[in-house]
C-alpha cells in the first residue's frame, strides 16, 4: 500500500497527502522533510509511545534557547516527560510539569518564549493523554511549534520566515527519524 493511501486511511491533511502521492512507503519516510509529519505518522500508527514522547521532547528542546534565563518550567516539563519514558515519575508527575510550563505561557512569555513553551508542553503533554485522536496532534504539535519559535527568529537577512521554517522542519525529521526508525514505521504497516 502506499503511503499516500495509508495517509488518507488515517485522514492525514491534504497537503501531506499532496506530497506523498504515490511515493513509496519506506522512500516517503526517508525523505519527508516534516518532523511534524512524521511525529504524526508515528503516533497514528501507534508506535511505542515512550519513542514518541522522546522525540517529541528532542524536538521541544530544540527552541529552549528562546526561553527567558531563569525560567525552567519548559524545560523542566520536558525532562519530566523524559523521565517518565525510563518509569522514573508518574503520568501525574508529567501532567503538572506540562501545566507549570502552561502557567507560564498564560502569565508571561513573549511571541518568541510562546511557540517554544508551547512545544515543551505537547511534548510533556503527549505522555499523559490516552485518547489517541488528541494524542498525535500532540506530538506534530510539539514538532510545528518548535518550527514556528525558531523560524521566529531566523536572520531575516539570510532568510525568509517561511525558509527558517522549513530548516527546522527538516532537522525535526532528522530528528524524529533517529529515535523511530523505518523499521519500527513498517512493523505497524504490516
Amino acid at each position: 500500500m502506499s503511503h499516500k493511501h495509508i495517509l488518507e486511511s488515517l485522514t492525514a491533511c491534504e497537503e501531506a497527502i499532496r506530497w506523498y502521492n504515490d511515493k513509496d512507503s519506506k522512500e516517503a519516510w526517508a525523505i519527508c522533510e516534516r518532523g511534524d509529519w512524521l511525529l504524526w505518522i508515528a503516533a497514528n500508527l501507534k508506535v511505542d509511545r515512550k519513542l514518541i514522547v522522546l522525540a517529541a521532547c528532542d524536538c521541544a528542546e530544540q527552541s529552549l534557547y528562546l526561553i527567558p534565563k531563569g525560567e525552567e518550567r519548559p524545560k523542566k516539563a520536558i525532562e519530566t516527560a523524559r523521565a517518565w519514558t525510563r518509569g522514573e515519575v508518574s503520568l501525574a508527575e508529567v501532567r503538572a510539569a506540562a501545566n507549570a510550563a502552561a502557567d507560564f505561557y498564560a502569565a508571561d512569555a513573549d511571541s518568541y518564549a510562546a511557540d517554544a513553551v508551547v512545544a515543551a508542553y505537547y511534548a510533556a503533554y503527549y505522555a499523559t493523554d490516552t485518547a489517541a485522536t488528541y494524542a498525535a496532534t500532540y506530538a506534530a504539535n510539539a514538532a510545528t511549534y518548535v518550527a514556528y519559535s525558531a523560524a521566529a527568529v531566523v536572520d531575516v537577512a539570510t532568510y525568509t520566515a517561511a525558509n527558517g521554517r522549513e530548516e527546522i522542519l527538516k532537522k525535526l525529521a532528522e530528528l524524529v527519524r533517529s529515535r523511530i526508525s523505518w523499521e519500527l514505521i513498517e512493523e505497524k504497516l504490516s
